[in-house]
């Protein structure tokens, strides 16, 4: 069996996956917002397992740090892999539409 990662929403991921559960709420609706909120969720408990296996960042990432991706619907999640310590930080949610090129800012 795989090896299990421990799973890291940092503050700054949750502050983005809230903003994205507002403007659901406030454009869409309740119901909806929560179904996001519930499925992202989900799929970041996912990387768990084989969390290597979703594709690299390479707008990003660099010779230090590997940033990778996972999308779901029009979502992507962008972590990093802490080999040694077994543990996936999940640093920040946001559309896909959004140029990977302006994340660089942010990391």
């Amino acid at each position: 069996m795989a090896e299990r990662y421990e799973v890291v929403i940092t503050s700054r991921a949750a502050e983005s996956l809230e903003q994205i559960v507002l403007y659901l709420e406030e454009e869409v609706s309740y119901k909806t917002a929560e179904r996001v909120r519930q499925e992202l969720l989900k799929t970041m408990d996912k990387l768990e397992y084989y969390p290597e296996s979703n594709s690299i960042v390479q707008e990003i990432s660099d010779d230090e740090v590997t940033y990778r991706r996972i999308i779901k619907w029009s979502y992507r999640i962008i972590y990093t892999i802490e080999e040694a310590a077994k543990i996936i930080f999940v640093l920040h949610i946001d559309h896909v539409r959004r140029d990977p090129k302006t994340l660089k800012e942010d990391f």
